[in-house]
């Protein structure tokens, strides 16, 4: 009877520590869907730009098949969200004075990632983006942290509007 209790109590112990390594890896291949779909819309966005030699905010615009069950969320000005039941995408086109961005995040909106378009001044961006997370929730900052280097406290779009409580941090 105190074999089985040691076993199980070890057994306990190895799951207490494995968990957060587990929640974390399951995090990152979430997080990878993210930034797939940002990078395919950033793709089709530069096509559309080659083309017509301006941008757009407009989904349809773009040469990229989105997910049948995207359906649009917000459309505000320059921003515009699509949203499914899994995650959310926002693309924005402000013009001549802000930099264009593509946001793609889970639902709860706890962490995002976003990639440049272009730079203030129209020329391409480069960056390989930012993963942001809300200040408030440990588990996203864990995974941000985990793949960049933490930055400053930053905005987003998401399909509830523009939200100033994001920390960011620069994709390594």
């Amino acid at each position: 009877m105190l074999e089985l209790l040691v076993v199980v109590l070890i057994i306990g112990i190895l799951a207490a520590i494995s968990l957060p390594y587990y929640q974390l890896a399951v995090d990152k291949a979430d997080f990878m869907k993210y930034e797939t779909m940002a990078r395919s819309l950033r793709d089709a966005y530069d096509h559309y730009v080659m083309i017509y030699d301006e941008g757009t905010k407009n989904f349809d615009h773009l040469s990229v098949s989105l997910p049948d069950n995207f359906t649009k969320v917000y459309d505000n000005g320059g921003i515009s969200c699509m949203q499914n039941s899994e995650m959310f995408c926002c693309m924005s086109d402000y013009g001549d004075y802000h930099s264009g961005l593509i946001n793609c995040g889970k639902n709860d909106l706890s962490v995002v990632y976003t990639i440049s378009l272009f730079k203030a001044d129209k020329t391409f961006s480069n960056h390989k983006g930012y993963c942001k997370a809300k200040e408030n929730h440990a588990r996203a900052n864990r995974l941000c942290n985990a793949l960049g280097t933490k930055g400053s406290i930053g905005n987003t779009w998401t399909p509830e509007g523009y939200s100033n409580s994001y920390q960011n941090y620069i994709l390594n």
